[in-house]
């Protein structure tokens, strides 16, 4: 008779869209090393220095590997059964928002769409009981006084006099009723810029997160994340980091694009416009642990692009034009790695695409690593919140790899039994 072993093992990882991301549960102890990063962000005249401070250190992969995800207790040999129970726990309420809005001279029409939507955004996460804040820079450098040009600067929000805190950080609390003025009129104050066509929003991210990590007030960045909060960074944008992802067969030669004059559209990316890099970093700076996601409204379709490079606006002497778009594929690289929502910047409305984030703030699970293949299959039982689940329906099983169709909800208890040969 099969010997019986019992785990009764509370999940309590948290991994993130915005909070949280629907990872592997995987039965082993994970490092926690944190690694601080120093130095200025952004590189004076807009260029890197050929390396990235602060990168992390350990195996440098920037995947979080079941983090707080306790070691089981070792099985014994031979046939045995599993019995396996968790409930999803839920998921911290702290999240500290980072707005990337891309400023180059096609976005005029797309920045005044989300400011509409902005304020119904905010209510949302009202209703979630969100403890949110947000900071906010543009997909190009901003250049100091002294001419000096840093990517990842933190911008004033307009018409907000908070009675404590900074105005750099935006907090519904001290903002009120007048939270919906201030989105709308800091995002029109933005504008559009003909000299900002080297659209680099993850690099902007990248540079923020240092300048606002704890204890570095570089940039009026400080204070825009707290200790123990979830970041998350919303892009928008019609072209691709760099506006062509540093692919020179994405140039549209019809559109006036070139490698080099007049337009030099063609620009390698450098270190700080890599995803992985960006994920790395943060990690980096804020601890393995951190809940990190990247949120995309972008081009993000042939037909997307088709639109978009057929939609007239106004350049500064008056003339109606159309300009080349792309493809945000660096951006949905960034978001499908840090398993972020990824919204159109065709849609006719932003609050789609904004809904689709919030609906993601709750704590999710969608994958479990077993112990190993039951054997046989049919000994595995599976129960959500003491309903019996059906596998090819319900859910599926590949090896020791178990996978829901739907993600289970925070709250819901998981019962898994099965035999191990």
């Amino acid at each position: 008779m099969p010997q019986i072993l019992i785990k009764n093992i509370c999940y309590a990882a948290v991994c993130g869209v915005f909070i949280v991301g629907c990872g592997n549960v995987r039965f082993s102890a994970s490092p926690s090393t944190n690694s601080n990063g120093e130095g200025i962000a952004g590189m004076p005249n807009g260029s890197d220095s050929g390396t990235d401070p602060g990168l992390p250190g350990g195996n440098g992969t920037g995947i979080d590997p079941g983090v707080g995800v306790p070691t089981p207790t070792p099985t014994p040999a031979g046939a045995h059964t599993v019995n396996y129970n968790l409930v999803v726990p839920p998921a911290s309420n702290k999240v500290d928002f980072l707005l990337v809005i891309d400023n180059s001279t096609s976005m005029a029409a797309d920045q005044q769409k989300l400011a509409a939507q902005m304020k119904g955004f905010a209510d949302k996460l009202a209703t979630l009981n969100i403890d949110w804040q947000m900071c906010l820079t543009t997909t190009t450098f901003t250049t100091f006084a002294n001419g000096a040009q840093y990517w990842g600067h933190s911008l004033l929000w307009k018409d907000y006099n908070p009675a404590t805190g900074s105005k750099y950080v935006l907090r519904p609390m001290e903002a009120g009723a007048n939270l919906n003025t201030i989105f709308v009129n800091t995002i029109a104050a933005i504008g559009v810029n003909e000299t900002a066509g080297d659209e680099r929003g993850i690099k902007s991210a990248y540079n923020h997160l240092l300048n606002g990590s704890p204890g570095n007030n570089i940039a009026n960045s400080g204070g825009c994340y707290r200790k123990d909060s979830a970041i998350a960074v919303i892009v928008l944008s019609d072209e691709d980091e760099r506006s062509i992802g540093g692919d020179q067969n994405r140039i549209k030669a019809n559109k006036g694009e070139s490698i080099a004059a007049p337009s030099f559209t063609y620009r390698p990316l450098e270190d700080q416009d890599l995803p992985q890099n960006l994920l790395s970093f943060a990690k980096g700076l804020f601890g393995q642990n951190l809940r990190f996601t990247f949120n995309s409204i972008v081009v993000d379709s042939l037909a997307c692009e088709n639109a978009q490079d057929s939609t007239p606006w106004v350049n500064s002497l008056g003339q109606t034009v159309t300009s080349a778009s792309h493809m945000g594929l660096k951006y949905i690289e960034m978001s499908n790695l840090t398993a972020g929502g990824i919204g159109s910047i065709c849609s006719a409305s932003f609050q789609n695409n904004l809904n689709l984030f919030t609906e993601k703030l709750t704590n999710t699970l969608k994958n479990i690593t077993l112990e190993c293949a039951p054997s046989p299959l049919s000994s595995l039982v599976v129960k959500v919140a003491d309903q019996a689940k059906t596998m090819g329906v319900d859910f599926n099983v590949s090896g020791a790899a178990l996978s829901f169709v739907q993600p289970i909800a925070q709250g819901t208890k998981i019962d898994i039994s099965y035999t191990c040969p």
